[in-house]
Parts: C-alpha cells; structure tokens; sequence
C-alpha cells in the first residue's frame, strides 16, 4: 500500500493521511498538519517542521581516550555534555563553534575524534514539542 501511495503521489495525486506514525509521515509526505485538541498548530514541509521545533543543537562525538566531563563543559558554546556509552551527548546553540572547539580540544590534549555526528531532530519530537501546551 505505501508503494502505491507513492506512486500516486508522484503522479501529482493529493493524498490526504492520517496517521500516528511520525516516520511513516515522514517519509511519505511532502506536508504534515500536526494537530492538537481538533486544530492544527503546524503546518509546513517535515523538514521545516523538524528545524522550526530545535530549541538547542546536538553533537555527538567519540575520542579514542578518555575525556573528563569538565573539560568538555568548559569548552566554548558548550550547554552541557554527557556521557552515553562511549560518546558525548553535547548540547549547543552554535554548532559550528562548538565542532571547531572539540578538533582544537582533541588536538591539544593528543587525542583522536573517532566519530563525530551532529543528528538532527525527528519529526517525533517535532509532533510532541509542538502538542504538548496545555491549551
């Protein structure tokens, strides 16, 4: 059925689904209405909702070395930085600050980065920021 929705979507039909599945819309549609309490509070492609909702930005980053949590949290644009299995959850508003302190940080401490990724937001989280007022 996804497949022929697809296909009928290319041929320029307007679908109109309702769903649950975030992913599942994501990955099928070119807009999403998210809706709270019988209105809806978004409307826009899934990528401008995911980008609209981002409070702060994440990057993940693996040393091949040990990092004291301190010495992340003082480097600069850094929110906070915690450790999940061998990788460093960073909060940031500036990213770009932020990938170009950790390189400097490895650099002088004589450390590798062996995995450095900045995800970005679902539209999941998109549905659940945007539906959870209390209106």
């Amino acid at each position: 059925i996804l497949e022929m929705l697809r296909d009928l979507n290319a041929a320029g039909t307007t679908i109109f689904l309702t769903t649950h599945n975030m992913e599942e819309a994501n990955s099928l549609c070119d807009r999403v209405a998210i809706m709270r309490k019988g209105r809806i509070v978004a409307l826009d492609a899934p990528e401008r909702l995911k980008m609209a909702i981002e409070r702060l930005h994440t990057v993940e980053v693996s040393f091949d070395g040990q990092v004291e949590a301190g010495a992340l949290a003082a480097l600069p644009g850094i929110v906070s930085a915690d450790r999940e299995g061998d990788r460093w959850v960073i909060a940031t508003g500036d990213v770009d600050a932020v990938v170009r302190a950790l390189v400097g940080f490895a650099g002088g401490e004589g450390l590798r980065i062996v995995r450095l990724n900045t995800p970005a937001p679902t539209l999941d989280e998109a549905f659940l920021i945007l539906t959870e007022g209390t209106g």
